[in-house]
Protein backbone atom coordinates (compact mmCIF):
# COMPACT_ATOMS: atom_id res chain seq x y z
CA UNK A 1 0.00 0.00 0.00
CA UNK A 2 2.85 2.29 0.73
CA UNK A 3 4.17 1.89 -2.93
CA UNK A 4 0.67 3.11 -3.89
CA UNK A 5 -0.30 6.37 -1.62
CA UNK A 6 1.22 8.66 0.40
CA UNK A 7 -1.88 8.61 2.53
CA UNK A 8 -0.35 5.81 3.91
CA UNK A 9 2.61 7.64 5.58
CA UNK A 10 -0.18 10.13 6.85
CA UNK A 11 -1.59 7.51 8.76
CA UNK A 12 1.12 6.49 10.79
CA UNK A 13 2.81 10.23 11.15
CA UNK A 14 -0.23 11.97 11.55
CA UNK A 15 -2.92 9.21 13.11
CA UNK A 16 -1.05 7.21 15.28
CA UNK A 17 1.11 10.58 15.69
CA UNK A 18 5.24 9.89 14.37
CA UNK A 19 4.75 5.86 13.98
CA UNK A 20 6.21 5.56 10.21
CA UNK A 21 9.60 5.23 11.15
CA UNK A 22 8.84 1.67 12.54
CA UNK A 23 6.47 0.80 9.99
CA UNK A 24 9.51 0.94 7.61
CA UNK A 25 11.43 -0.84 9.67
CA UNK A 26 8.63 -3.96 9.52
CA UNK A 27 8.66 -3.54 6.04
CA UNK A 28 12.44 -4.26 5.92
CA UNK A 29 12.00 -6.82 8.17
CA UNK A 30 9.57 -8.52 5.49
CA UNK A 31 10.94 -7.02 2.41
CA UNK A 32 15.04 -6.94 2.80
CA UNK A 33 17.18 -3.95 2.95
CA UNK A 34 15.74 -1.96 -0.02
CA UNK A 35 12.06 -1.15 -0.08
CA UNK A 36 9.42 1.70 -1.34
CA UNK A 37 7.84 3.52 1.59
CA UNK A 38 5.90 6.24 -0.75
CA UNK A 39 5.17 6.54 -4.47
CA UNK A 40 8.29 8.37 -4.87
CA UNK A 41 10.52 7.07 -2.46
CA UNK A 42 12.74 4.51 -1.32
CA UNK A 43 14.63 3.71 1.51
CA UNK A 44 17.57 1.27 1.83
CA UNK A 45 19.00 -0.14 5.00
CA UNK A 46 22.85 -0.51 4.47
CA UNK A 47 25.41 0.41 6.72
CA UNK A 48 28.18 0.63 4.28
CA UNK A 49 26.34 2.46 1.89
CA UNK A 50 25.95 5.41 4.20
CA UNK A 51 28.67 7.54 3.02
CA UNK A 52 27.58 7.06 -0.33
CA UNK A 53 24.75 8.84 -0.19
CA UNK A 54 25.33 11.40 2.58
CA UNK A 55 29.44 12.18 2.20
CA UNK A 56 30.88 11.40 -1.34
CA UNK A 57 28.20 13.39 -3.24
CA UNK A 58 27.47 16.92 -1.60
CA UNK A 59 24.99 17.85 -4.88
CA UNK A 60 22.31 15.69 -3.50
CA UNK A 61 19.39 17.80 -2.84
CA UNK A 62 17.15 17.83 0.02
CA UNK A 63 13.45 16.68 -0.05
CA UNK A 64 11.60 19.66 0.07
CA UNK A 65 8.11 18.21 1.10
CA UNK A 66 9.75 16.03 3.90
CA UNK A 67 12.05 19.01 5.49
CA UNK A 68 8.66 21.53 4.98
CA UNK A 69 7.97 20.12 8.79
CA UNK A 70 10.02 22.76 10.32
CA UNK A 71 7.79 25.66 8.72
CA UNK A 72 11.31 27.24 7.72
CA UNK A 73 11.60 26.37 3.76
CA UNK A 74 14.44 29.35 3.53
CA UNK A 75 16.22 28.26 6.67
CA UNK A 76 19.30 26.42 5.78
CA UNK A 77 18.29 22.94 7.11
CA UNK A 78 15.39 22.77 5.15
CA UNK A 79 17.10 24.01 1.59
CA UNK A 80 16.29 21.71 -0.81
CA UNK A 81 19.23 22.82 -3.84
CA UNK A 82 22.07 21.80 -2.92
CA UNK A 83 23.99 24.92 -4.19
CA UNK A 84 21.74 27.20 -2.79
CA UNK A 85 22.25 25.29 0.72
CA UNK A 86 26.60 25.66 0.27
CA UNK A 87 26.03 29.52 -0.21
CA UNK A 88 23.63 29.69 2.70
CA UNK A 89 25.59 27.33 5.46
CA UNK A 90 29.13 29.33 5.00
CA UNK A 91 28.50 32.01 7.19
CA UNK A 92 26.64 28.90 9.46
CA UNK A 93 30.10 27.15 9.58
CA UNK A 94 32.06 30.08 10.83
CA UNK A 95 30.07 30.97 13.17
CA UNK A 96 29.67 27.47 14.94
CA UNK A 97 33.26 26.65 13.97
CA UNK A 98 34.92 24.96 17.08
CA UNK A 99 37.07 28.06 17.30
CA UNK A 100 34.12 30.12 17.74
CA UNK A 101 32.18 28.09 20.25
CA UNK A 102 35.39 28.19 22.21
CA UNK A 103 35.45 31.80 22.50
CA UNK A 104 31.68 31.18 23.37
CA UNK A 105 32.63 28.78 26.38
CA UNK A 106 32.07 31.31 29.10
CA UNK A 107 28.21 32.11 28.21
CA UNK A 108 28.13 27.90 28.15
CA UNK A 109 29.70 27.22 31.26
CA UNK A 110 27.42 30.14 32.45
CA UNK A 111 24.28 28.27 31.65
CA UNK A 112 25.62 24.72 33.35
CA UNK A 113 26.33 26.48 36.40
CA UNK A 114 23.00 27.68 36.64
CA UNK A 115 21.63 24.87 35.94
CA UNK A 116 23.48 23.27 38.83
CA UNK A 117 22.74 26.19 41.54
CA UNK A 118 18.93 25.64 40.58
CA UNK A 119 19.49 21.78 40.84
CA UNK A 120 21.05 22.30 44.99
CA UNK A 121 17.66 23.77 45.96
CA UNK A 122 16.01 20.04 45.70
CA UNK A 123 18.82 19.44 48.01
CA UNK A 124 17.77 16.87 51.21
CA UNK A 125 14.38 17.78 50.24
CA UNK A 126 13.03 14.81 49.36
CA UNK A 127 11.40 16.51 46.13
CA UNK A 128 12.28 15.39 42.99
CA UNK A 129 13.89 17.67 39.96
CA UNK A 130 12.64 17.14 36.79
CA UNK A 131 15.82 16.53 34.90
CA UNK A 132 13.95 16.48 31.34
CA UNK A 133 12.50 19.90 32.02
CA UNK A 134 15.93 21.37 32.97
CA UNK A 135 17.97 19.93 30.77
CA UNK A 136 15.28 21.19 27.76
CA UNK A 137 15.48 24.63 29.89
CA UNK A 138 19.66 24.39 29.90
CA UNK A 139 19.80 23.71 26.22
CA UNK A 140 17.45 26.41 24.97
CA UNK A 141 19.61 28.89 27.61
CA UNK A 142 22.88 28.10 25.97
CA UNK A 143 21.43 28.63 22.13
CA UNK A 144 19.34 31.38 22.49
CA UNK A 145 22.02 33.26 24.00
CA UNK A 146 24.50 32.48 21.28
CA UNK A 147 21.77 32.60 18.63
CA UNK A 148 19.82 35.40 19.78
CA UNK A 149 19.91 39.09 21.99
CA UNK A 150 17.58 38.02 24.15
CA UNK A 151 16.80 34.51 25.85
CA UNK A 152 14.00 33.54 28.13
CA UNK A 153 15.81 33.15 31.51
CA UNK A 154 14.23 29.62 31.62
CA UNK A 155 16.14 27.90 34.24
CA UNK A 156 14.99 30.55 36.89
CA UNK A 157 11.54 29.57 36.18
CA UNK A 158 10.12 27.47 38.94
CA UNK A 159 10.23 23.67 38.93
CA UNK A 160 12.06 24.65 35.51
CA UNK A 161 9.55 25.57 33.19
CA UNK A 162 6.69 22.43 32.07
CA UNK A 163 5.12 24.64 29.93
CA UNK A 164 8.39 24.83 27.56
CA UNK A 165 8.59 21.33 27.83
CA UNK A 166 4.84 20.86 26.60
CA UNK A 167 5.54 23.84 23.87
CA UNK A 168 8.03 21.55 22.08
CA UNK A 169 5.83 18.41 22.11
CA UNK A 170 2.95 20.69 20.40
CA UNK A 171 5.57 22.50 17.90
CA UNK A 172 6.33 18.58 17.23
CA UNK A 173 2.40 17.83 16.77
CA UNK A 174 2.08 20.82 14.38
CA UNK A 175 5.37 20.21 12.07
CA UNK A 176 4.23 16.27 11.24
CA UNK A 177 0.70 17.79 10.40
CA UNK A 178 2.06 20.76 8.43
CA UNK A 179 4.55 18.49 6.26
CA UNK A 180 1.56 16.68 5.41
CA UNK A 181 -0.69 19.54 4.90
CA UNK A 182 1.37 22.52 4.49
CA UNK A 183 -1.14 24.64 6.20
CA UNK A 184 -0.72 23.59 10.15
CA UNK A 185 1.82 26.54 11.04
CA UNK A 186 0.93 29.56 8.72
CA UNK A 187 -2.87 28.78 10.29
CA UNK A 188 -1.58 28.86 14.02
CA UNK A 189 0.55 31.84 13.33
CA UNK A 190 -2.18 33.74 11.99
CA UNK A 191 -4.57 33.50 14.86
CA UNK A 192 -5.15 36.62 16.66
CA UNK A 193 -2.73 35.84 20.10
CA UNK A 194 -6.50 37.22 22.13
CA UNK A 195 -7.99 34.18 21.04
CA UNK A 196 -5.36 31.99 21.42
CA UNK A 197 -4.45 32.84 25.20
CA UNK A 198 -8.53 32.39 25.77
CA UNK A 199 -8.71 28.89 24.40
CA UNK A 200 -5.27 27.93 25.53
CA UNK A 201 -2.92 30.00 27.85
CA UNK A 202 -0.40 27.11 27.61
CA UNK A 203 1.01 25.15 25.06
CA UNK A 204 -0.35 26.71 22.15
CA UNK A 205 0.19 30.49 23.29
CA UNK A 206 3.93 29.50 23.64
CA UNK A 207 4.20 28.68 20.48
CA UNK A 208 2.70 31.52 18.97
CA UNK A 209 5.06 33.54 20.69
CA UNK A 210 8.40 31.84 20.35
CA UNK A 211 8.22 31.77 16.61
CA UNK A 212 6.81 36.06 17.02
CA UNK A 213 10.01 36.67 19.12
CA UNK A 214 12.20 35.02 16.30
CA UNK A 215 11.16 37.08 14.16
CA UNK A 216 10.51 40.39 16.43
CA UNK A 217 14.62 39.68 16.81
CA UNK A 218 14.96 39.57 13.18
CA UNK A 219 13.30 42.57 12.41
CA UNK A 220 15.09 44.42 14.83
CA UNK A 221 19.00 43.21 13.57
CA UNK A 222 17.15 44.07 10.04
CA UNK A 223 16.59 48.03 10.89
CA UNK A 224 19.49 48.62 13.02
CA UNK A 225 22.03 46.63 11.44
CA UNK A 226 24.11 46.31 14.48
CA UNK A 227 24.14 45.23 18.22
CA UNK A 228 24.90 48.14 19.73
CA UNK A 229 21.92 47.75 22.27
CA UNK A 230 23.42 44.78 23.34
CA UNK A 231 26.43 43.56 25.56
CA UNK A 232 27.01 40.67 23.58
CA UNK A 233 31.29 39.97 23.27
CA UNK A 234 30.34 37.10 21.05
CA UNK A 235 28.16 38.09 17.81
CA UNK A 236 24.64 35.81 17.42
CA UNK A 237 23.51 33.56 14.96
CA UNK A 238 21.38 37.08 13.79
CA UNK A 239 24.55 39.11 13.66
CA UNK A 240 26.56 37.18 11.79
CA UNK A 241 24.60 36.58 8.84
CA UNK A 242 23.69 39.93 8.39
CA UNK A 243 27.14 41.05 8.46
CA UNK A 244 27.95 38.33 6.13
CA UNK A 245 28.88 38.54 2.27
CA UNK A 246 25.14 36.58 1.51
CA UNK A 247 23.22 38.72 -1.34
CA UNK A 248 20.64 41.26 0.60
CA UNK A 249 18.06 38.95 -0.64
CA UNK A 250 19.61 36.12 2.16
CA UNK A 251 18.83 39.03 4.67
CA UNK A 252 15.15 39.87 4.93
CA UNK A 253 13.68 39.33 8.45
CA UNK A 254 11.94 36.45 7.08
CA UNK A 255 15.11 34.43 6.35
CA UNK A 256 16.53 35.61 9.24
CA UNK A 257 13.69 34.79 11.72
CA UNK A 258 13.36 31.43 9.99
CA UNK A 259 17.34 30.05 10.62
CA UNK A 260 17.17 31.37 13.90
CA UNK A 261 13.71 29.22 14.75
CA UNK A 262 15.53 26.56 13.39
CA UNK A 263 18.82 26.55 14.86
CA UNK A 264 16.91 27.30 18.32
CA UNK A 265 15.01 24.52 17.85
CA UNK A 266 17.49 22.29 16.86
CA UNK A 267 20.05 22.59 19.44
CA UNK A 268 17.15 22.29 22.22
CA UNK A 269 15.80 18.86 21.80
CA UNK A 270 18.77 17.09 20.39
CA UNK A 271 21.19 18.23 23.37
CA UNK A 272 18.28 17.69 25.91
CA UNK A 273 17.40 14.02 24.83
CA UNK A 274 21.12 12.92 25.10
CA UNK A 275 21.67 14.92 28.26
CA UNK A 276 18.85 12.69 29.75
CA UNK A 277 19.91 9.18 28.11
CA UNK A 278 23.46 9.65 29.81
CA UNK A 279 21.89 10.49 32.94
CA UNK A 280 19.64 7.45 33.51
CA UNK A 281 21.71 5.16 32.23
CA UNK A 282 25.13 6.48 34.65
CA UNK A 283 21.81 6.68 37.73
CA UNK A 284 20.68 3.00 36.87
CA UNK A 285 23.96 1.64 37.10
CA UNK A 286 26.25 3.28 39.95
CA UNK A 287 29.19 1.23 39.02
CA UNK A 288 29.24 3.59 35.90
CA UNK A 289 28.66 6.53 37.46
CA UNK A 290 30.95 5.74 40.01
CA UNK A 291 33.84 5.14 37.42
CA UNK A 292 33.33 8.31 35.41
CA UNK A 293 33.48 9.97 39.34
CA UNK A 294 36.47 8.11 39.72
CA UNK A 295 38.18 9.60 37.14
CA UNK A 296 37.34 13.02 37.33
CA UNK A 297 38.75 12.74 41.06
CA UNK A 298 42.09 11.88 40.13
CA UNK A 299 42.28 13.92 37.09
CA UNK A 300 41.30 17.44 38.86
CA UNK A 301 40.58 16.00 42.80
CA UNK A 302 37.40 16.76 44.92
CA UNK A 303 37.64 20.50 44.71
CA UNK A 304 34.60 22.88 43.31
CA UNK A 305 36.59 24.11 40.22
CA UNK A 306 34.25 24.41 37.88
CA UNK A 307 35.75 22.36 34.64
CA UNK A 308 36.20 23.91 31.23
CA UNK A 309 36.09 21.80 27.98
CA UNK A 310 40.02 21.97 27.50
CA UNK A 311 40.11 19.81 30.94
CA UNK A 312 37.07 17.51 30.33
CA UNK A 313 37.39 16.83 26.58
CA UNK A 314 40.84 14.26 26.99
CA UNK A 315 38.86 12.30 29.72
CA UNK A 316 38.91 8.77 28.34
CA UNK A 317 35.77 7.21 29.97
CA UNK A 318 33.99 10.55 29.94
CA UNK A 319 34.19 10.74 26.01
CA UNK A 320 33.70 7.01 25.89
CA UNK A 321 29.92 8.10 27.94
CA UNK A 322 29.14 11.06 25.90
CA UNK A 323 30.02 8.78 22.28
CA UNK A 324 28.01 5.97 23.68
CA UNK A 325 24.89 8.59 24.67
CA UNK A 326 25.27 10.40 21.01
CA UNK A 327 24.88 6.70 19.68
CA UNK A 328 22.08 5.87 21.35
CA UNK A 329 20.16 8.89 21.21
CA UNK A 330 18.35 7.51 18.21
CA UNK A 331 17.59 10.67 16.02
CA UNK A 332 14.92 8.91 14.19
CA UNK A 333 13.98 10.68 10.89
CA UNK A 334 15.05 9.24 7.90
CA UNK A 335 17.08 11.77 5.94
CA UNK A 336 15.69 11.99 2.16
CA UNK A 337 17.99 12.73 -1.00
CA UNK A 338 17.57 13.21 -4.73
CA UNK A 339 20.05 12.73 -7.22
CA UNK A 340 18.64 15.02 -10.43
CA UNK A 341 22.09 14.51 -12.44
CA UNK A 342 22.19 11.19 -12.70
CA UNK A 343 21.48 7.58 -11.57
CA UNK A 344 22.81 6.04 -7.98
CA UNK A 345 23.54 2.48 -8.06
CA UNK A 346 23.52 0.16 -4.92
CA UNK A 347 24.79 -3.27 -5.68
CA UNK A 348 22.64 -4.58 -8.39
CA UNK A 349 20.31 -1.78 -8.56
CA UNK A 350 19.94 1.12 -10.76
CA UNK A 351 18.17 3.95 -8.80
CA UNK A 352 16.95 6.85 -11.86
CA UNK A 353 17.98 10.05 -11.34
CA UNK A 354 15.29 11.86 -9.58
CA UNK A 355 14.17 9.39 -7.23
CA UNK A 356 13.92 9.95 -3.69
CA UNK A 357 16.63 7.73 -1.34
CA UNK A 358 16.51 8.14 2.03
CA UNK A 359 18.50 6.19 4.83
CA UNK A 360 18.02 6.58 8.61
CA UNK A 361 20.38 6.56 11.27
CA UNK A 362 18.77 4.30 13.61
CA UNK A 363 19.14 1.59 11.50
CA UNK A 364 23.11 2.05 12.36
CA UNK A 365 23.32 2.94 15.37
CA UNK A 366 21.29 0.05 16.35
CA UNK A 367 22.66 -2.73 14.47
CA UNK A 368 23.97 -5.10 16.68
CA UNK A 369 26.45 -6.54 13.59
CA UNK A 370 28.37 -3.66 13.97
CA UNK A 371 27.47 -2.40 17.36
CA UNK A 372 27.14 -5.74 20.36
CA UNK A 373 24.37 -5.40 21.94
CA UNK A 374 23.21 -2.10 19.92
CA UNK A 375 20.28 -1.34 22.33
CA UNK A 376 22.34 -1.35 25.54
CA UNK A 377 24.50 2.03 27.11
CA UNK A 378 28.34 0.32 27.38
CA UNK A 379 31.00 3.11 27.29
CA UNK A 380 33.39 0.66 27.57
CA UNK A 381 32.65 -0.13 23.94
CA UNK A 382 35.10 3.20 22.81
CA UNK A 383 38.07 2.54 25.30
CA UNK A 384 40.08 -0.16 23.01
CA UNK A 385 41.62 2.06 20.37
CA UNK A 386 41.10 -0.69 17.71
CA UNK A 387 37.73 -1.30 18.41
CA UNK A 388 37.03 2.37 19.02
CA UNK A 389 38.92 3.03 15.19
CA UNK A 390 36.04 0.46 13.73
CA UNK A 391 33.50 1.78 15.49
CA UNK A 392 34.10 5.05 14.50
CA UNK A 393 32.95 4.54 10.81
CA UNK A 394 29.64 3.76 11.47
CA UNK A 395 29.09 6.36 14.07
CA UNK A 396 27.01 9.36 12.90
CA UNK A 397 24.78 10.89 15.32
CA UNK A 398 24.99 14.29 13.47
CA UNK A 399 24.86 13.33 10.14
CA UNK A 400 28.21 13.29 7.68
CA UNK A 401 29.40 15.47 4.60
CA UNK A 402 28.05 18.93 3.54
CA UNK A 403 24.68 18.64 5.52
CA UNK A 404 25.91 17.29 8.72
CA UNK A 405 24.56 19.42 11.67
CA UNK A 406 26.17 22.75 11.87
CA UNK A 407 26.09 22.80 15.40
CA UNK A 408 27.82 20.01 16.18
CA UNK A 409 30.87 21.67 18.42
CA UNK A 410 27.90 23.14 20.20
CA UNK A 411 26.52 20.63 21.18
CA UNK A 412 29.64 18.46 22.30
CA UNK A 413 30.85 21.07 24.33
CA UNK A 414 27.91 21.47 26.38
CA UNK A 415 27.54 18.04 27.02
CA UNK A 416 31.69 17.70 28.16
CA UNK A 417 30.58 21.00 30.48
CA UNK A 418 27.33 19.21 32.09
CA UNK A 419 27.93 15.54 31.99
CA UNK A 420 31.77 16.69 33.69
CA UNK A 421 30.74 19.47 36.31
CA UNK A 422 26.87 17.87 37.38
CA UNK A 423 28.89 14.32 37.96
CA UNK A 424 31.55 15.92 39.67
CA UNK A 425 29.51 17.81 42.25
CA UNK A 426 26.12 16.16 42.27
CA UNK A 427 25.03 12.85 43.72
CA UNK A 428 21.76 12.05 42.77
CA UNK A 429 19.45 9.18 42.37
CA UNK A 430 16.47 8.39 39.71
CA UNK A 431 13.17 8.88 41.12
CA UNK A 432 10.54 6.92 39.58
CA UNK A 433 12.04 6.55 36.38
CA UNK A 434 12.25 3.96 33.66
CA UNK A 435 14.07 3.46 30.22
CA UNK A 436 10.90 3.72 28.47
CA UNK A 437 10.11 7.43 29.72
CA UNK A 438 13.74 8.43 28.41
CA UNK A 439 13.63 6.79 24.95
CA UNK A 440 11.77 7.92 21.48
CA UNK A 441 8.38 6.08 21.29
CA UNK A 442 7.54 8.55 18.78
CA UNK A 443 8.89 10.10 15.85
CA UNK A 444 9.19 13.94 15.26
CA UNK A 445 12.78 13.71 13.03
CA UNK A 446 13.80 14.45 17.08
CA UNK A 447 12.85 11.66 19.04
CA UNK A 448 10.02 11.73 21.66
CA UNK A 449 9.28 9.62 25.09
CA UNK A 450 5.82 7.75 25.12
CA UNK A 451 2.88 11.17 25.76
CA UNK A 452 2.11 9.94 29.03
CA UNK A 453 5.80 9.51 30.04
CA UNK A 454 7.12 11.90 33.05
CA UNK A 455 10.23 12.33 31.98
CA UNK A 456 13.95 11.86 33.79
CA UNK A 457 13.53 13.38 37.31
CA UNK A 458 15.85 12.31 40.34
CA UNK A 459 16.64 13.30 44.12
CA UNK A 460 19.27 15.51 44.76
CA UNK A 461 21.19 13.31 47.74
CA UNK A 462 24.12 15.98 48.26
CA UNK A 463 26.03 18.56 46.36
CA UNK A 464 29.23 20.34 46.75
CA UNK A 465 27.83 23.42 45.68
CA UNK A 466 29.08 26.57 47.25
CA UNK A 467 31.69 24.36 49.52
Amino acid sequence: MAAATGCYETYFDCLLIGKYTYEIEKMHEKYGPIVRISPWEIHIQDPEFFNEIYCMNPRLDKDPWYYRFVGCPDSTFATGNAQTHHIRRKPMSRLFSMAAVLRAQPLIEACVQSLITQLDLYKGTNTPAHLSHAYRCLAAETITQFSLHRSRRLLELPDFAPTFSLMFRTMAHIAIWHRHTNLAIPLLLAIPRWIVKRFDPAAWLSVLDFNRDHRAQARQVSETGSTSYTQKSNPTLLDALYHSGLPASEKTVSRLAQEAAVVVGAGIEGVASILSIITFHLLADPQKAEKLKRELGEAYGTSNEFLSYHQLQHLPYLTAIITEGTRLNRESGRMPRINPHAPTYWKSWTIPAGTLISMSIRDIHLNDSIFENANTFQPDRWLDPINKANLEHFLVPFGRGSRSCVGMNFSMVELYLTIGNLFRRMEMQLYDTTEEMVYQSHDFLAPHGPRDSKGLRVLIVCSSVGS
